[in-house]
């Protein structure tokens, strides 16, 4: 039976670190690309555009953009700001 994206994050991201770089003095975050590929929109379910530089997932069909503070992406729909 196949696994569900709970079953999935938990199996593969338990082990996994985050990794960091910096960019003129800016702190980068570079999510795991398996991360990358569960994360949805929480609206619409549609794929995301991670935008490192900028800190946040853009969802092109709701026009939202979500933040990622301190490594964590901010996936609630109501802390999204409009693009």
């Amino acid at each position: 039976m196949g696994e569900g994206r709970a079953e999935l994050a938990t199996k593969h991201f338990s082990a996994r670190a985050v990794r960091v770089s910096h960019r003129k003095g800016k702190r980068l975050m570079s999510l795991d690309p398996q991360l990358l590929e569960i994360l949805v929109c929480p609206k619409c379910h549609s794929d995301l555009e991670y935008r490192e530089a900028e800190s946040s997932l853009i969802c092109h069909t709701c026009s939202l953009r979500y933040a990622i503070r301190d490594d964590i992406p901010i996936m609630l729909i109501d802390e999204a700001t409009p693009l």
